[in-house]
């Protein structure tokens, strides 16, 4: 596997397969080899693509867009909205190298206050600020608390829990 994070689906792209991956990526492979012929970068986590007759290659991922791909210059974006989407994917992916921001942190509910936010079932997972550090949390119904994880971290092989995104811990 050359993703940076599980496969989460395959398809068949014309003559070639499509996998989607929690890295970020579409990757389309050769049938015969399964080597990767290109890779497509989004913002995040990725479903699996959809091929048009035309060629055309439809994407979505968790930020709720969808995406054509297309060779046809006729239907191109406007290089200006090419530039903007490769430059946001780039601040993603360093994003997820970095951890979260001081900004992002204070936003979080306080440790202090855990036990006045239940969890909603066992083993939810949550993220709390403890002295201005990002901590993650699990839910515990046997003893009805929180228990810490331990520091959300910078890294590239984050993933989703209970469908909120994380950076690994």
């Amino acid at each position: 596997n050359d993703h940076e994070g599980p496969i989460r689906d395959i398809s068949v792209v014309h003559s070639n397969l499509a996998t989607c991956s929690n890295d970020g990526t579409v990757r389309l492979r050769s049938v015969d080899t399964g080597t990767s012929i290109s890779t497509l970068v989004f913002l995040q986590q990725q479903h699996p693509p959809m091929l048009f007759q035309n060629g055309d290659l439809a994407t979505c991922c968790d930020d709720g867009v969808l995406r054509i791909f297309t060779k046809a210059t006729d239907r191109m974006a406007p290089v200006a909205e090419r530039e903007q989407f490769a430059q946001k994917v780039q601040e993603a992916h360093q994003k997820k190298s970095t951890g979260p921001t001081p900004e992002e942190i204070a936003k979080l509910p306080l440790w202090e206050h855990n036990a006045s936010r239940p969890g909603s079932s066992e083993g939810q997972v949550h993220v709390f600020n403890k002295g201005g550090i990002a901590v993650a949390a699990q839910w515990s119904a046997a003893s009805r608390t929180w228990i810490e994880v331990g520091q959300v971290m910078g890294s590239s092989d984050g993933g989703m829990i209970d469908g909120e995104a994380f950076d690994h811990v």
